[in-house]
């Protein structure tokens, strides 16, 4: 996806250290929190409903 873009990984001076955490945080939030464990089943279930390349009408099955 390239998101956020590398001119904005690059020049951020906290990206480095919150690609590493934001993980753990998430685990460790799930934890002490059950209810947000579907959440990253909600964002990959999001995505993949308006991507828009496997929503071209030749991608479908119909």
């Amino acid at each position: 996806f390239n998101v956020p873009a590398e001119e904005t990984r690059e020049d951020s001076l906290l990206y480095d250290y919150i690609i590493q955490v934001g993980p753990a945080a998430y685990e460790t939030i799930a934890f002490i929190y059950p209810g947000a464990e579907g959440f990253t089943e909600t964002i990959q279930e999001n995505i993949n409903k308006y991507n828009p390349a496997e929503n071209l009408p030749i991608l479908k099955d119909n």
